[in-house]
């Protein structure tokens, strides 16, 4: 690794040190950093020097200056520091003018700086990168070590960890019995006890504590062939835990499932599609780094769940509607080929208000409704409603869910499905709703045997088309017929299906009836309204 006139630049120690001339040559290579006030100067230099001086040869003359830095770039000098203030006052602009055309930076030094602590700092800088290089080396070829080695068994991999960082370990199984232990046999007791005390109290196994001056971490292990699940490891600096952890997922020991992600928003959003559908949690670290996210960009998301035969190409197809739309939305899809399934996101972006979402949303849909439901395919979309947290991931994918499960069993015959049209329905499935309230539907099922035809397919028909025309086509009989049948059902019930605000009772205590019937019969959930498994 070298280091940059950039970075050297931008370490806090420099901050005062101020570029003039010449940017597009910061990422030259500081090879050495050099004062020269002679004039023959430049005849010693090798190049790559970063050349400092007082100015003291050029008396405030503009034509010595820029041929004393003719001579730097020629030789191929990595930049030119020059110190201000006793003997030169200001940068002449040819100076400038030519440190710009050669792409050579040109930098101001203040008079109170020392050059021995600008030549310091470069070398501080040279031996770090030095001696991380050197940790870099000995660090992959741990990972070597451990990835090829890892059947010698725990204390094998365990040892060669604690001897390189100095750090206790200790293996756990699947109930949290110690199954071996890494470190000084004073260590070994204290790390067991703490562990188990720790795990006591600690839902989450990625938890890190700090106790009594040492940090704790846990996290999960695959090496299942040792009976091992678990890994524990303290430190007494939080950044040897990180270190040991990427190591340790480097070497394929622990999964990679629950690292803190720092990548892009997209990388994150791709890790946790495939955990919400197969039913896991996201880890809490994932949680937090997309929410900065969403803090950081602003706008909003909502989640579809789609079951279709070609869940790709309904996919593509969607994007290609956003496209044409000239919308700033991005579309992140996990697939479940087996059960023909996919979990779409849709991140709505550069948006400041709700509404304005949720009428994206449903232009969106509706395109999707207009172009890529097939009925004869029976292609089906579910949309959750439009949230702005992303720790609402997990109950924006419910949402998806609980929209197919009681969409499904309320509009049959419908390929498209918000949540918000059910959330009133699923709120008073999991109420206390008086067990009379559907007496009426009942009722009717039970004269089944005592009428010439079905009271509930009849009325069921009549509201969900609000005309006796539209229902009676659907019933292939005559509109008078149907007006006779829905007299003599309103008798049945003593209701008056005349009244609006009657038909309007009528059409949520029918989808209440549907829904009780088909989720207490066919084994989708249970009546409290838990989500089924896909």
């Amino acid at each position: 690794m070298n280091i940059t006139l950039r970075k050297f630049l931008q370490d806090h120690r420099n901050r005062d040190l101020i570029l003039v001339a010449g940017s597009e040559g910061m990422d030259n290579v500081v090879a050495r950093v050099t004062v020269l006030d002679a004039p023959d100067g430049p005849s010693w230099l090798k190049g790559g020097e970063l050349i400092l001086t007082s100015t003291f040869l050029f008396n405030n003359d503009p034509d010595r200056l820029c041929s004393f830095c003719e001579q730097l770039i020629h030789i191929k000098a990595c930049g030119f520091g020059l110190k201000m203030g006793r003997y030169l006052t200001k940068v002449p602009q040819s100076l400038i003018d030519l440190c710009d055309r050669n792409n050579f930076p040109l930098i101001i030094i203040p008079y109170s700086f020392v050059w021995t602590d600008l030549i310091s700092i470069f070398y501080e800088m040279s031996y770090n990168l030095e001696r991380e290089g050197k940790y870099s080396t000995l660090k992959s070829k741990l990972v070597g070590q451990i990835r090829v080695s890892a059947n010698q068994g725990l204390e094998w991999i365990g040892e060669k960890v604690h001897l390189f960082f100095d750090t206790p370990m200790l293996f756990l199984d699947q109930r949290w019995t110690p199954l071996a232990c890494c470190s000084s046999q004073a260590e070994q007791q204290e790390l067991k006890q703490t562990t188990l005390e720790l795990l006591r109290e600690m839902p989450d196994l990625w938890s890190k504590k700090l106790i009594s001056g040492r940090y704790y971490q846990c996290c999960r292990c695959i090496l299942e062939k040792f009976g091992a699940h678990y890994v524990v490891f303290s430190s007494d600096s939080p950044n040897i835990i990180g270190e040991l952890k990427d190591i340790l997922i480097d070497a394929r020991i622990i999964r990679d499932d629950e690292r803190l992600m720092l990548g892009s928003e997209d990388d994150m959003i791709g890790q946790a599609l495939p955990l919400l559908m197969v039913g896991e949690q996201i880890s809490p670290g994932l949680l937090e780094n997309l929410e900065q996210c969403i803090k950081q960009t602003g706008g909003y998301y909502c989640m579809l769940n789609i079951e279709a035969c070609a869940t790709q190409k309904i996919v593509d197809e969607l994007k290609d509607i956003i496209r044409s739309c000239r919308f700033d939305t991005k579309v992140f899809a996990v697939y479940h080929l087996e059960k023909l399934r996919a979990v779409v996101l849709l991140r709505f972006h550069k948006l400041k208000q709700h509404c304005d979402a949720a009428i994206q949303l449903r232009q969106i849909m509706h395109g999707a409704g207009e172009y890529l439901l097939d009925e004869e395919t029976h292609e089906s979309i579910f949309v959750s409603n439009v949230y702005d947290a992303y720790k609402k991931l997990g109950q924006c994918w419910q949402e998806a869910r609980l929209a197919e499960q009681y969409g499904r069993h309320m509009w049959p015959l419908r390929r498209l499905c918000y949540f918000e049209e059910v959330f009133p329905y699923y709120l008073m499935m999991n109420s206390d709703i008086s067990p009379t309230y559907l007496d009426g539907l009942e009722k009717l099922r039970q004269e089944a045997g005592n009428t010439s035809f079905d009271c509930l397919q009849t009325l069921e028909a009549y509201l969900r088309y609000g005309t006796f025309k539209q229902a009676a086509q659907e019933l292939f009989i005559h509109e008078n017929t149907l007006r006779y049948r829905i007299k003599k059902i309103g008798d049945l019930l003593y209701a008056d299906f005349d009244d609006i605000a009657t038909r309007q009772n009528y059409v949520i205590r029918m989808n209440m009836w549907k829904l009780k019937q088909g989720l207490t019969g066919t084994g989708d959930t249970a009546p409290d309204g838990k989500m089924p498994e896909l």
